[in-house]
C-alpha cells in the first residue's frame, strides 16, 4: 500500500528534526517525503512532489506558513494542512482555521499522541475526500458551520485561559464569542481522565472523538446545573472550564460552592464515560486577569493524585497547606535496604521494603519533585543490579534501555512501587540463574551454610566439615571461583548484616555485635573499623541521625 507523502516546511532545522524523530512513521500510513526551510522552498518541492499533507510553521522569513496556505489553496482546495507553531496566539489560529486547516498544534506541547492523533484525523479526510458526493446530496453545511464556529469559540477560551494577554482582550473575545464568562468571581477546575494513555491507546481515532464529546457534554450539562461556565478539552485527557460562583464571603464557602460544582462534574461525566477522573480545583479568582495563574495551580494539584489516588476531588490551597517535611533519613534507610535485598536475592524483604517506600514513605513526605528522586535512586538500583551481575537491559525489559516512559504512564506512587517491585523480582530471577552457573555446587552449599548460621563462632574447618570437604581444598576452590578467602567472606557477610541493622533497628551496638557472631563489642568494633575504615557509631551516625 502506497504511503501518503508528508511535506515538513520549518525554518529551523531542529525543529524539522524533532518531528522527524517525535513518532515512528513506520507505524502510521505516511511517510516525509522532503522537508523545506521556508514558504518559496516549500512552494517549488510542492509542485514536484504533490504531498498529501503539508506541516507547516507559520512563521518563517521568504514567505511564511499563513502565505504558503493561502497560495496553494488558490489552485488546489482539498490540500491537507496542520499547522505546527511556536504561536498560541488567537490570531494567528484563527486565521488558519478559516483557510480549512485541519489542525493547529503547539510546538513546545505536542506530544506523539497528539501527532498520531491528528494524522488519523488526516487520513480518514483523504479517504472521505475519495467518496464523490451526487450532486443534490444535501451536504450538512449548518453542522460545519456548527462545527468551525465551535473551533473558533475554543479558540478563544484557550487564549483567555493560557495566555497572558490583557483583561481588556480576554473581555472582548468572551463578548465576541458569546462565552458564558459574566460575572465577578470564578473558580477553574481541571478534570483529568485517568488512566487517559492506555483508553486512547485501544481506541480508533472515531471512537476516542466520541469519548471525548460524551465527556464535553456531560461538562456543560453540570456548568449548566449551577450558575454556568464555560469548557473546552485541551490536551492528554484534560478537560479545563471555568466556573462561575457566587460572591464568596469566606474560606468554608468557597470549599462548599466549588466542592459541589466538582462533585455534580463527577457524577455526570462517570454517567456519560464509565472511567476514573481526577478533578484538580484552583484558588477563586475575580475577573479573567489571573486565568493562566489558575489554571497552573489545578495542573500543579493534579500531579497529587499519585499520592491520594485516582479519583478525587484536590483543592490546590487544602493540598498545599498539608505538605511536610517527612522523615529523609527513613527513606534513605529504605533504598538501603531494597539493595541489600537485591543482592541476598531476598523476594519477601524486597517485597516489604518497596511497599513501604511507596506506600508510607513516600505518602508520607507529600513531594511530588522527592518522588522524581526517590524514583532515581531506583533507578540507579536497577542499573547498578545489571551492571554487577553483568544482565543486559534487554534481557530484563526486552530492549536495550530502562523503559521510563512505562513509569511515566502510572498515574499513583503505588503503582510506581508496583512496577519497580516487579522489575527486582524479575531482576532476582536472572541473577540466580547466573549464580547457577557461576558457582560450583560446593561453593553454593558453602554460602547457603555460611548465610544460615553466620551468627554462630564458625570458621574454615567448620564450614569444611559440614560439606564434608578437606578445609585446604575448600579455602582453595572458595578463592578460585569468588576471588575472595572464605574467613573473607563470612566476615563481609557479619559485616553487611551489621550495617543493615544499625541502619534499620534501634538496637544498640552491643546487641548488634553479639546477633552477629562476636562475643563482645570491643572485637566487633576492632573487625569494623578495620575493613571500613570508621566505628560501628561513627557510621550509625553518618547515615542515620533519627
Amino acid at each position: 500500500m502506497r504511503k501518503l507523502k508528508v511535506l515538513v516546511v520549518d525554518d529551523e532545522m531542529p525543529a524539522r528534526e524533532t518531528l522527524s524523530f517525535l513518532i515512528n512513521w513506520k507505524e502510521t500510513a505516511f511517510e516525509i517525503a522532503a522537508t523545506a526551510k521556508d514558504g518559496r522552498d516549500a512552494l517549488d518541492k510542492y509542485y514536484s512532489l504533490h504531498p498529501d499533507l503539508i506541516i507547516t510553521d507559520i512563521q518563517m522569513p521568504v514567505m511564511d506558513g499563513l502565505a504558503l496556505i493561502k497560495t496553494i489553496r488558490q489552485e488546489n482546495s482539498r490540500q491537507k494542512f496542520i499547522v505546527l507553531s511556536c504561536h498560541e496566539k488567537f490570531s494567528y489560529a484563527r486565521e488558519a482555521i478559516q483557510m480549512g486547516v485541519t489542525d493547529y498544534l503547539i510546538k513546545d506541547l505536542i506530544t506523539p499522541q497528539d501527532l498520531y492523533a491528528v494524522l488519523v484525523k488526516v487520513e480518514k479526510e483523504l479517504e472521505e475526500q475519495k467518496t464523490v458526493i451526487p450532486p443534490g446530496s444535501g451536504k450538512n453545511v449548518p453542522a460545519e458551520r456548527d462545527e468551525f464556529d465551535d473551533a473558533l469559540r475554543n479558540m478563544a477560551l484557550k487564549t483567555i485561559i493560557l495566555e497572558n494577554v490583557p483583561a481588556g482582550a480576554k473581555q472582548s473575545l468572551a463578548e465576541r464569542f458569546g462565552l458564558n464568562l459574566t460575572g465577578h468571581y470564578f473558580v477553574l477546575l481541571l478534570v483529568q481522565l485517568d488512566d487517559y494513555e492506555k483508553k486512547k491507546n485501544i481506541l480508533d481515532y472515531s471512537a476516542w472523538k466520541e469519548v471525548k464529546e460524551r465527556i464535553y457534554y456531560a461538562i456543560k450539562d453540570a456548568l449548566e446545573g449551577g450558575l454556568g461556565g464555560e469548557c473546552f478539552y485541551y490536551q492528554n485527557g484534560q478537560f479545563i472550564l471555568i466556573a462561575r460562583l457566587e460572591e464568596i464571603g469566606s474560606q468554608l464557602k468557597f470549599i462548599s460552592q466549588s466542592y459541589e460544582i466538582a462533585d455534580r462534574l463527577h457524577r455526570k461525566v462517570r454517567g456519560a464515560e464509565k472511567a476514573s477522573y481526577t478533578i484538580g480545583i484552583s484558588q477563586g479568582f475575580y475577573g479573567l486577569t489571573d486565568v493562566p495563574l489558575r489554571y497552573r495551580e489545578a495542573l500543579e494539584v493534579i500531579k497529587y493524585k499519585i499520592f491520594f489516588g485516582k479519583g478525587k476531588i484536590l483543592f490546590y490551597n487544602k493540598i498545599f497547606s498539608r505538605l511536610h517535611a517527612g522523615n529523609k533519613d527513613m527513606m534513605a534507610k529504605r533504598i538501603i535496604q531494597i539493595q541489600r535485598a537485591i543482592d541476598e536475592n531476598n523476594r519477601a524483604q524486597l517485597s516489604q521494603e518497596v511497599r513501604a517506600l511507596y506506600r508510607e514513605d513516600v505518602q508520607g513526605f507529600m513531594q511530588y519533585n522527592y518522588l522524581k528522586e526517590t524514583n532515581a535512586q531506583m533507578y540507579g538500583l536497577i542499573a547498578g543490579a545489571c551492571h554487577a551481575s553483568r544482565i543486559t537491559y534487554a534481557d530484563l525489559f526486552g530492549c536495550n534501555y530502562i523503559p521510563l516512559h512505562q513509569l511515566d504512564d502510572l498515574d499513583t506512587a503505588s503503582e510506581m512501587g508496583e512496577w519497580f517491585q516487579n522489575v527486582f523480582v524479575h531482576l532476582i530471577a536472572l541473577k540466580e540463574k547466573i549464580d547457577d552457573k557461576k558457582y560450583s555446587r560446593h561453593i553454593k552449599d558453602a554460602m547457603e551454610y555460611i548465610a544460615a548460621n553466620y551468627r554462630r563462632n564458625i570458621g574454615l574447618r567448620d564450614v569444611a566439615k559440614a560439606l564434608n570437604l578437606h578445609k585446604v581444598y575448600l579455602c582453595r576452590l572458595f578463592k578460585q571461583e569468588t576471588g575472595e578467602n572464605l574467613i573473607n567472606y563470612i566476615l563481609k557477610v557479619r559485616l553487611e548484616e551489621a550495617k543493615r541493622m544499625m541502619l534499620s533497628t534501634n538496637h544498640k551496638l552491643y546487641e548488634i555485635a553479639e546477633q552477629v557472631g562476636y562475643p563482645n563489642i570491643q572485637q566487633f568494633s576492632v573487625v569494623f573499623k578495620k575493613l571500613t575504615g570508621v566505628t560501628p557509631r561513627e557510621f550509625r551516625n553518618r547515615n542515620f541521625n533519627p
